[in-house]
């Protein structure tokens, strides 16, 4: 039994001191680097078609980055045992066998004797990390635009200015990652000119906005651009096309909402009204034709509209059009449906929820 367990810890500790002789190659390297690089691509193309919030192409961004900083490191360590290492472990078998146990005795695994590759833990490792990796590495776009962020996310803006300003030399024209670099300058030229949109700054945006038009964060400082300009109705209108387009969840999309609110009473223009529908209105003026053709009329119009919604829910105008309608009808059963339908369309989505809730009690419907 003794012998049995005294083998089984001898080829234990051949297999662990053999390990790090035998890492991946330089081509599983370059395919897991590669896979990465098009991950943090895909953030930035999920991010500019709305399918991911900016909280969660942060994360994203972060987790990445934080896999290539690994990758980078254990491929660093992989490098540093070189052929005659090989040779030398193999001279050296025989020795292994016999010194195995003692050496278990007196420093436990022999992993514990390999300098391990350590994740950053904090921003200023990051940057130390990055900048280390990009001294070997000046080609790599990749790591400039992430020391940009990185240096943006700690206010050192100067810094950043100079990190994105190289991605953008090096980052293909017109890619996802080369309108995401334009964008991030721009905002980090802006932070620079303490909130207001340069004329280069703005050139930023604008090549962005050229290679990809529902760019947010370009959108939006180029209505900034325009109300510190003084064409407050200009900024209006492209904030408002932002809003429209911006998903449900997005976080910037209060502040933008409260902005648009504040925009519009300063200019003193009412916000956009409800696309055309159903409204008090029509139904008032329909009470001027004959009886039957007046009912036809309003039945087919919010018939048509609650088609409509049947097909696409997520239209919080729509909902409260059809709710109004129902109301003017005098049919309460209705619109307390309507008003059911609605919110279960926006069940996910609290602050629309929270608006249809409060129209709800405005037009006198108990929630």
């Amino acid at each position: 039994m003794f012998w049995i367990v005294l083998g089984l810890f001898l080829i234990a500790a051949i297999l662990l001191l053999a390990n790090p002789f035998y890492r991946p190659t330089s081509s599983d390297h370059n395919a897991q680097m590669k896979t990465l690089t098009l991950a943090l691509q895909n953030v930035e193309t999920d991010l500019a078609a709305g399918t991911l919030s900016l909280a969660e192409a942060e994360t994203l961004r972060r987790s990445t980055a934080k896999r290539i900083l690994e990758l980078r490191e254990t491929h660093k360590s992989a490098e540093t045992l070189s052929k005659a290492d090989r040779t030398i472990f193999g001279a050296l078998g025989v020795f292994v066998v016999i010194s195995a146990l003692g050496l278990y005795w007196l420093v436990g695994t022999p992993a514990s004797l390999l300098p391990q590759p350590t994740a950053p833990q904090t921003m200023e490792q990051a940057v130390t990390q990055l900048t280390n990796h990009l001294r070997t590495n000046p080609d790599d776009a990749n790591s400039w635009q992430l020391l940009g962020w990185t240096y943006y996310q700690m206010q050192r803006y100067a810094e950043a200015k100079t990190a994105y300003e190289t991605a953008l030399q090096l980052a293909p024209q017109h890619s996802p990652q080369h309108v995401e670099t334009l964008s991030s300058y721009g905002e980090t030229l802006v932070m620079l000119a303490e909130g207001q949109v340069t004329p280069t700054a703005l050139q930023q945006f604008t090549s962005a906005l050229q290679s990809q038009p529902n760019e947010p964060r370009a959108q939006f400082y180029a209505g900034l651009a325009k109300q510190q300009a003084g064409a407050g109705h200009e900024a209006l209108a492209i904030w408002q096309e932002l809003l429209q387009s911006a998903p449900s969840d997005a976080e910037w999309r209060p502040n933008l909402l409260a902005q648009i609110r504040r925009l519009s009473e300063q200019l003193g223009t009412p916000l956009p009204a409800d696309p055309p529908g159903p409204t008090a209105a029509d139904i008032q003026a329909a009470e001027q034709m004959a009886p039957e053709q007046r009912q036809q009329m309003i039945e087919t119009m919010v018939e048509n509209l609650a088609n409509k919604l049947a097909q696409t829910p997520n239209d919080l105008s729509g909902w409260q059009r059809l709710i109004r309608a129902y109301q003017v009808m005098n049919q309460p059963q209705n619109a307390t449906q309507a008003l059911t339908s609605a919110r279960i369309a926006f069940a996910e989505q609290p602050l629309t929820l929270a608006e249809i809730n409060a129209f709800a009690i405005r037009e006198g419907i108990v929630p």
